[in-house]
């Protein structure tokens, strides 16, 4: 009987021992402070955690207050926080606060306290834990911040969508009496109403101008607001380039006349035929050459270039005038800027004209530039595509044709563009089905022509005939 009391005891022990071993690996590996106290307050043991903060070993901290170790103020507070758990025998679970480390470091800690019990259930201490939770407390910050930020971007768009539709339907409703109100002011100065003396006529004709203007103004505002409702259409037509830069060259040459500005064009002696919409282009070309004159004080000059590169064409307007800040110069396209104020020049509007402008051509798929010196001059720049292909190929077709091109086998590739699709359609008599086999018939035809020595045959794929253009 004794041999087996005394086995079960070492069975005990064992037990025991296997358990107080759990427990110190526990508390030597968890990253997190635990701590017990007494109903004093001092700690009668700590894990390496806790010791680790203090830059201490756990055997000198043992028998110590909080007041040993943190300000009086800060000790205060935990204390209070002990006799408050340890009266009531009520824990404090993961309450958050701001701490500063005894090496000086500022972090924020969640705590819990747990009262401890003897077996009458009489509170002899407390167990506490004290985990770092400074980086979840900063990304709960910065997601906040971002929660926040959505909400005023998404006001901000709901108000940016209310100013477009408001600055399109005032425009609209603008234009109609303004027309009205040029045609009656030509009617009077055509004295079509009763004679006009050469004064009144000259008043007439500021009046004329300053509504051209205006109307220019509101012309500026719809289209800043077509473009921000991704309303604007572009309809291409193969147009001389050169041609169209020159077309506008009487209008110019009498503004630069009145300021002996000397305007001069530098232009290939070749044809430059692209694909563009005309309307669109003429006015960035317009609003740069107007901008140069604008800004060129009296006695200046202008080049206006057109040059031609291997994939596409530079237009470049180039003037002597006032320039451009350099602070200022990576906002010149932004909507409403002015880009300069300097002198006395008159440089009224609505800053929107580059903003347009660099629309426009990003939607040709060109780019837009500035390059200015403060005093010397202006150069203003933008590129079209001189060739225009679709990007209707799939990526199935992609890949393939990246295999094929790493393998070195040559390939042709035949972009087909029908610009004013609509109005091909009514001249043709066929559909666009029988065009695209066709077509598929034709290219096969040559490109059989051309492999008709070799052993390969060629393999061709159609692609882009969905909807028949």
């Amino acid at each position: 009987m004794a041999q087996k009391k005394n086995i079960k005891a070492q069975v005990n022990c064992d037990e025991l021992l296997e358990k107080y071993l759990l427990f110190l690996d526990l508390m030597d590996q968890i990253p997190d402070v635990i701590y017990f106290k007494d109903r004093k307050g001092r700690l009668v043991f700590v894990n390496r955690a806790h010791a680790k903060g203090l830059n201490l070993k756990p055997q000198q901290v043992v028998g110590k207050t909080d007041f040993d170790f943190f300000s009086r103020e800060r000790a205060r507070m935990m204390a209070k926080d002990d006799r408050y758990v340890m009266d009531t025998g009520k824990p404090i679970i993961d309450k958050v606060e701001r701490a500063t480390r005894p090496d000086g470091i500022d972090n924020y800690v969640s705590t819990t306290k747990i009262p401890r019990f003897d077996k009458k259930g009489r509170v002899i201490g407390l167990i506490g834990i004290t985990r770092d939770i400074t980086r979840r407390v900063h990304l709960d910050s910065v997601s906040q911040e971002k929660t926040a930020i959505e909400k005023k971007l998404s006001v901000l768009e709901e108000l940016n969508k209310l100013k477009s539709e408001f600055i399109s339907t005032a425009s609209h409703e603008l234009r109609t009496p303004l027309a009205i109100i040029k045609e009656a002011i030509m009617l009077v100065f055509e004295e079509l109403a009763g004679p006009v003396n050469e004064k009144q006529k000259e008043f007439l004709r500021k009046a004329a101008d300053n509504i051209g203007r205006l109307g220019h103004l509101i012309e500026e505002l719809l289209d800043i607001s077509r473009i921000e409702n991704n309303k604007i259409k572009l309809h291409y037509s193969l147009v001389n380039f050169s041609n169209l830069i020159r077309e506008p060259l009487a209008f110019f040459n009498k503004m630069t006349e009145e300021k002996r500005i000397t305007l001069k064009y530098d232009l290939p002696k070749e044809e430059v035929n692209i694909f563009m919409d005309v309307g669109k282009i003429n006015q960035v070309i317009t609003n740069l050459i107007n901008n140069a004159i604008k800004f060129t004080e009296e006695d200046g000059s202008i080049i206006v270039e057109l040059k031609i590169l291997e994939t596409k064409v530079r237009v470049g307007v180039i003037d002597t005038g006032i320039g451009i800040a350099k602070a200022d110069l990576d906002r010149v396209f932004d909507k409403f800027m002015q880009i300069s104020s300097a002198s006395g020049l008159d440089r009224k509007g609505l800053g929107l004209g580059l903003a347009i402008a660099r629309e426009l051509v990003e939607r040709h798929g060109g780019e837009i530039w500035a390059e200015s010196k403060l005093g010397v001059g202006s150069k203003f720049y933008f590129t079209l595509p001189r060739f225009y292909t679709l990007n209707t190929l799939n990526k199935e077709t992609r890949d393939r044709i990246k295999i094929l091109l790493l393998r070195g086998i040559r390939l042709y590739l035949i972009s087909l563009l029908i610009i004013n699709y609509k109005e091909f359609k009514k001249r043709i008599k066929v559909s666009p089905d029988k065009l695209s086999l066709d077509l598929k018939r034709l290219i096969k035809t040559t490109l059989n022509e051309f492999y008709r020595k070799g052993k390969e045959r060629p393999e061709i794929t159609m692609t882009g005939f969905a909807n028949g253009e």
